[in-house]
């Protein structure tokens, strides 16, 4: 017997754009707490490393954002941030990077008003000489991430922000994560890197990153009410798997709850950028006598993959 139950477990986007000193004991991680310029910490809720960041940079200001924007879930890395009222473009130096490695890089943005000045802000991110994002930052209280993958030409690469006159650039924190086993390689080379959408952990309540993901992608969790939940506490073999989906991540999954598909989508993106979806299945439930679990996958309505089977416990 044929189920038509899709059991679907994480989900990562990306928009191909153009491409886009200490270090934690962590295998090549740097992270940095930008507007720290007094210690480094380790992270209680990652075990993480972060440094200060005026190893890495030598231009801006440190400011805290206001206390009524501080509460226990805002985390110790947007306490503080370093905004850059002058120059058109100041940029950090990330040093060593593994060359010819892809690495991740992430930064996050949190306003706080902590100038006062209750400000909508807009201004670019590059890495190196070519665009990444554009943030517009309209909500004090909320944090604002930017990622990209992008390959590594040389021994260092620099994150910059560009003032396009929209406000004062600022960031709160800035992270380099290195895949020195070649993932993404179908998808990153010296002229092309991607920049993330989002990256869905289907069927979990808390996200997941490092250390269940050894390169600390952050899978964020996603669940719509008309879904059922899936969960497996026996771990997930993803050794077939060349983007390597965490255990943690591919042990929880959805399914319908009532009819016979999941339908999601995402933030539109522009028309000019290509889109990149990458779906991870894995079979939680050990399925007896002659019941399969076989479904077909479309992308706006066109047919994309038809009667896949996910394998048991394999991502």
């Amino acid at each position: 017997m044929a189920s038509s139950s899709c059991c679907l477990v994480a989900l990562f986007f990306a928009i191909a754009t153009v491409a886009a000193h200490g270090q934690s004991p962590q295998a090549g991680f740097i992270s940095i707490d930008c507007g720290n310029s007094k210690s480094d910490y380790v992270d209680h809720s990652t075990n993480l490393a972060y440094v200060a960041d005026d190893r890495f940079i030598d231009v801006g200001s440190d400011f805290y954002i206001q206390s009524n924007y501080i509460n226990s879930s805002v985390p110790t890395l947007q306490l503080n941030l370093r905004s850059f009222p002058d120059g058109l473009r100041n940029c950090y130096t990330l040093q060593p990077v593994p060359q010819n490695s892809t690495y991740l890089v992430r930064a996050t943005f949190m306003y706080g008003n902590y100038d006062g000045k209750n400000s909508q802000i807009q201004f670019d991110l590059h890495i190196g000489v070519n665009h990444w994002k554009t943030m517009t930052i309209s909500d004090p209280s909320a944090i604002y991430t930017a990622e990209a993958l992008s390959l590594a030409t040389a021994n260092s690469t620099s994150v910059c922000l560009v003032n396009t006159g929209g406000g004062t650039p600022f960031i709160s924190s800035l992270e380099l994560r290195p895949f020195e086993n070649g993932d993404y390689g179908e998808y990153v080379n010296a002229s092309q890197s991607v920049v993330l959408v989002t990256r869905r952990n289907f069927g979990a309540s808390d996200s997941v990153r490092f250390p269940d993901d050894p390169y600390d992608r952050v899978w964020s969790p996603y669940m719509d009410p008309s879904w059922s939940t899936l969960s497996s506490t026996l771990e997930v073999n993803n050794s077939g798997n060349m983007f390597e989906p965490p255990s943690a991540v591919m042990q929880s999954a959805v399914t319908p709850a009532s009819g016979s598909q999941l339908a999601f989508s995402w933030d539109s993106v522009s028309p000019d950028d290509e889109l990149y979806a990458v779906l991870h299945f894995a079979e939680l439930q050990k399925l007896t006598g002659n019941s399969t679990r076989v479904f077909d996958i479309t992308w706006n309505g066109d047919p994309w993959f038809q009667w896949y089977t996910p394998p048991y416990l394999s991502a």
